[in-house]
């Protein structure tokens, strides 16, 4: 294997996400104030979903969790590397963030999620794309990796 065009690439890759790992070493309330600024997301169901109806735009409805390693690595390297889809999510949707570890609500959010979207008591991220009266447009998507949500994202991108 040739090995002399791997350097710079390494060292291109790891430039590339300088910002990313920055923005994801910080506090998680930086890091929060930072997305809610770039998607102005909500963390109330009843609230979005009458934004939703009220401006007639889908939902991208994000079970996620501030514990949650996959959660995690879906914001930090999905979400915050790709400056386009941050722009689509916050000009085309009302975006609707069920943090399923939250002590007040988590119980009803993970029922929600496994009752209504069917995702079997899986952890999150779970994403789920709804129309403006709340109805899926889409099975719920259970990001491990990202291919998992590739299809997802090139669609909201070509909105």
């Amino acid at each position: 294997m040739n090995f002399k065009y791997l350097a710079p690439l390494v060292l291109l890759l790891i430039l590339s996400c300088k910002n990313t790992r920055d923005l994801c070493s910080e506090s998680p309330e930086n890091k929060y104030k930072f997305l809610q600024e770039k998607i102005n997301y909500i963390t109330d169901l009843d609230e979005g979903l009458e934004k939703a109806k009220k401006s007639n735009k889908p939902i991208f409805l994000f079970f996620t969790g501030r514990y949650n390693v996959n959660s995690e690595l879906f914001k930090c390297y999905i979400l915050l590397n790709d400056e386009e889809l941050l722009k689509k999510l916050k000009n085309n949707y009302i975006n609707i963030w069920l943090f399923v570890d939250d002590l007040k609500n988590g119980k009803k959010w993970r029922e929600l999620q496994r009752e209504k979207y069917n995702t079997n008591d899986k952890y999150p991220p779970i994403i789920v794309i709804l129309d403006s009266n709340g109805n899926a447009t889409h099975d719920a998507i259970l990001y491990e990796k990202p291919e998992d949500v590739k299809d997802l994202i090139n669609e909201i991108k070509r909105q």
